[in-house]
């Protein structure tokens, strides 16, 4: 499937309501350990920043705190409201930027949004876990815009109540995610007995043109690129990747692992 509307980062092989009240968290607590959507705790972080491209490690332990109040990523969702109007979901701007595609493009670039729409792969959220919310805030601290159209990526490890954050924010929507001293951590950290839980990053908002251009793609679409399904797959491969989640501050979507493969045909 060909993406025209949006600039997407390239990743090489391995690369990568209201917060005031209740946020729900999507997985549930187990007798065993925590989710690895629950809150964490920073326990120790290791600076890899380079050129401009953030890129952090994160040693966390995971805890039941409930999400913290979140005043940048609240102005975000305001920014965004505002901008866009205060009735977007994360489903509907999934189910517009399929209609772009089916209008502008052909019926069958549409389809997998209708897949995603319909329940067919993955599962769109409207809320967002304790771990996005943190990870989001972390993010949109670091950059002055209200709506920051660049990207962070996640990766999420665990072993038992004790985690490891690859972290990393692009320079630009172009450009490897993660950097090499982070990408070699991977296999080490697999060697010490962490599962690779998630691989999360952010669809950005476009702000560039009027929101009531039927053709604009507003971006904020929680759906995998390409890019994306490719990296997933190959993660899945070589180091077991459970699940991959692509937040817009608002809901996400939630693909695991054992439904990867349905991705293959949108290729």
């Amino acid at each position: 499937m060909k993406f025209f509307l949006k600039s997407f980062f390239i990743y090489g092989l391995i690369s990568l309501s209201s917060l005031y009240g209740p946020t729900k968290v999507y997985a549930q607590v187990s007798t065993q350990a925590l989710s690895c959507l629950s809150c964490f705790n920073i326990v120790e972080k290791t600076i890899l920043t380079r050129a401009g491209h953030v890129a952090e490690v994160w040693k966390i332990q995971f805890n039941t705190n409930t999400p913290p109040r979140a005043r940048h990523l609240m102005a975000h969702q305001n920014a965004v409201r505002d901008f866009f109007g205060h009735g977007i979901t994360t489903r509907n701007l999934i189910q517009r930027q399929g209609e772009i595609y089916r209008r502008h493009v052909s019926e069958e670039s549409a389809r997998p949004y209708d897949d995603v729409s319909q329940g067919r792969v993955g599962h769109i959220g409207e809320n967002l876990s304790c771990l996005e919310v943190q990870i989001l805030e972390d993010f949109l601290s670091r950059i002055p815009e209200a709506i920051p159209e660049r990207e962070f990526l996640a990766y999420v490890f665990q072993r038992g109540n004790e985690g490891v954050i690859l972290f990393s924010i692009m320079p630009s929507l172009a450009g490897g995610a993660m950097l090499p001293g982070q990408l070699r951590m991977i296999p080490e950290l697999i060697a010490q007995g962490f599962s690779f839980k998630l691989n999360l990053h952010n669809h950005p908002f476009a702000i560039e043109r009027p929101r009531d251009d039927e053709a604009y793609d507003w971006g904020g679409a929680s759906f995998p690129s390409d890019p994306d399904v490719r990296m997933y797959l190959n993660q899945r491969n070589l180091f077991q990747l459970e699940a991959a989640r692509v937040t817009n501050g608002f809901g996400h979507l939630h693909i695991p692992a054992t439904e990867f493969s349905l991705m293959e045909a949108w290729l």
